[in-house]
């Protein structure tokens, strides 16, 4: 179920580890407002987001383990299949949406100019293919890094369950 709707891996997303947290360590579970990636921490710091505008853009939420790649919205089913709140996760935003400016500390300690509009960016992996111009159907690309995957560029969503 999972891998069928966030196209993704259980092993490889970060559903494991908020279920971790649920079972191990409830306490802190509840107290935790909203689960986002690395990126968008530091994306919402530098602009002073508060948690109530915590977001993640959609070509992340796949990773989340909670995530309906093809509607790029949060599985409720899948939050209700494992019991998580679909509450604690971040608002879904496009890449190319601005998330805020940048806030006049992040500005000094950045030596940049505040008010700068953050934009909420991409994973690494999309990012990547847009560079690479994979942006026709038939189009394919290798990646060969941390993460090797061999992608091509369809025109609907197909998750690969096998």
């Amino acid at each position: 179920l999972v891998l069928e709707k966030t196209g993704c891996s259980p092993t490889y997303a970060h559903g494991p580890k908020i279920l971790w947290w649920k079972e191990e360590h409830k306490q802190i579970f509840d107290r935790i407002y909203k689960f986002i990636v690395p990126a968008c921490y530091v994306a919402g710091k530098m602009a002073g987001l508060k948690g109530k505008d915590a977001f993640i853009d959609y070509t992340y939420i796949h990773f989340s383990g909670f995530g309906h790649a093809e509607k790029m919205s949060w599985s409720e089913e899948l939050c209700d299949v494992f019991k998580v709140p679909s509450s604690k996760l971040p608002r879904i935003v496009r890449p190319w949406d601005i998330v805020g400016k940048l806030t006049s500390k992040a500005a000094r300690d950045c030596s940049l100019i505040q008010g700068i509009p953050i934009a909420a960016g991409a994973g690494d992996q999309a990012a990547g293919f847009l560079g690479a111009g994979i942006v026709d159907i038939g189009r394919v690309v290798d990646v060969a890094g941390t993460a090797s995957c061999f992608t091509s560029c369809v025109d609907k969503y197909i998750p690969d369950v096998k």
